[in-house]
């Protein structure tokens, strides 16, 4: 076989290839050096009063805002109008999980209101587009997720933080 006659050929089928190649490497060497988050934190689930946490961090103890009401207030609800309890939660960040915690358990906790975690890293909702490669999208997932500089991972968030409700989710801060 004559490899000048076929070179381009060769050249044409491997240049593919290699980019598939690079392009795999692009996104994967990342990840091997990449520090796994370290840190639990806390959340809570349901809609808070007036657009205003109900539930807030001081001197690294959770506390809970006791809501007013003036008597010449009409009676304060929920936005949106909603029977939901405001739940706490601690995410388990190893067992990638989350529990249920009581406000007198969670208060115990020593807390940092900080927005990223000593390691690096920070929880927000997001999307991960799936590309519209083809027709009607292609199959992105939108959720809660923690991520860094080189690290994105989604969480598995429960209390009813989905797709159609990500405003029910509220992070409060990461446990010491």
């Amino acid at each position: 076989m004559n490899i000048k006659k076929h070179l381009p050929l060769i050249v044409a089928l491997s240049i593919p290839v290699a980019m598939v190649i690079a392009v795999a490497l692009s996104i994967y060497i990342p990840k091997w050096n990449a520090v796994s988050p370290s840190q639990d934190f806390l959340y809570t689930t349901g809609y808070d009063y007036e657009g205003e946490s109900l539930y807030y961090i001081k001197d690294g103890v959770l506390q809970k805002k006791e809501i007013q009401k003036s008597p010449n207030s009409p009676e304060l609800i929920p936005y949106p109008k909603t029977n939901e309890q405001i739940r706490i939660f601690r995410y388990d960040i190893k067992a990638n999980s989350a529990e249920e915690l009581s406000f007198e358990v969670a208060q115990k906790l020593m807390l940092d209101s900080s927005a990223k975690s000593s390691d690096g890293f920070e929880v927000s909702y997001g999307y991960s587009g799936g590309g519209d490669m083809f027709p009607f999208g292609g199959g992105g997932s939108s959720g809660v997720y923690i991520k860094s500089n080189k690290l994105s991972q989604k969480l598995n968030i429960g209390g009813g933080a989905t797709y159609y409700d990500p405003y029910s989710f509220n992070f409060l801060g990461w446990v010491k």
